[in-house]
């Protein structure tokens, strides 16, 4: 079950997330921020491990 959370980010970071998914042929912000979060938590669980 998924669950909803809402965030607030500077427009500037908006911008740059919009023109990612049009770039990169992500289906959404929502898709963007998903990936991003995930890599951030992989890279940080592989840093821990070191």
């Amino acid at each position: 079950m998924d669950k909803y959370v809402t965030i607030k980010l500077p427009k500037n970071l908006v911008d740059e997330i919009d023109n990612f998914v049009g770039r990169y042929g992500f289906v959404s912000r929502t898709e963007v921020v998903k990936e991003a979060i995930r890599r951030l938590l992989h890279d940080y669980n592989l840093q821990k491990e070191m």
